[in-house]
């Protein structure tokens, strides 16, 4: 069960960078530091060297409260995780993926979240929302300019026809 959650650890925050400053923030919430353990050394060998660095990547000895999270490598050198190598947590990882993959928005304010699959019709209905603002601002800029140019025209009207009279007093 341990090791599992060493795993569930690795494959959670060391897949990359920002995923292992969430981790780091995570831990530092409860005045832990975080620092990550990996192997060194060529992948045929069968004697490794164990190097423990600090999220920035600088070899450090562990002092005082923190948390060694191991790096994935360290457990399946080469491997993608699979459900496979979590025996008790491989099923709930399942059913939280599938979860994660068919979850819409319901509210209005989580239209402004990406879902976790597909990204695509989340940008494409933002950029359909944009142009939707811009044709209505179209219509509205085109509205006031009908309604500026009748009066324009009007004044115009009435200044043609002051001119007339004008005439035709003198």
């Amino acid at each position: 069960m341990y090791d599992e959650i060493l795993h569930t650890y690795a494959l959670l925050f060391t897949r990359d960078e920002e995923s292992k400053k969430i981790a780091q923030n995570l831990f530092r919430k409860h005045d832990a530091k975080l620092f990550i353990a990996s192997i060194e050394g060529p992948e045929d060998e069968k004697v490794f060297n164990m190097v423990i660095r600090t999220v920035g990547g600088e070899r450090r000895v562990p002092k005082g409260r923190c948390v060694v999270i191991p790096e994935w490598s360290m457990f399946f050198r080469g491997q993608v995780p699979m459900y496979a190598h979590f025996d008790n947590y491989g099923g709930h990882f399942a059913v939280l993926q599938k979860q994660m993959a068919e979850w819409k928005p319901q509210k209005i304010g989580e239209l402004l979240q990406p879902g976790y699959r597909d990204r695509f019709s989340w940008y494409t209905t933002w950029v359909s929302i944009v142009f939707a603002f811009l044709g209505v601002l179209v219509i509205a800029t085109s509205i006031m300019q009908t309604y500026w140019g009748y009066q324009g025209t009007q004044a115009a009207i009435k200044s043609l026809a002051l001119q007339k009279l004008q005439m035709n007093l003198q």
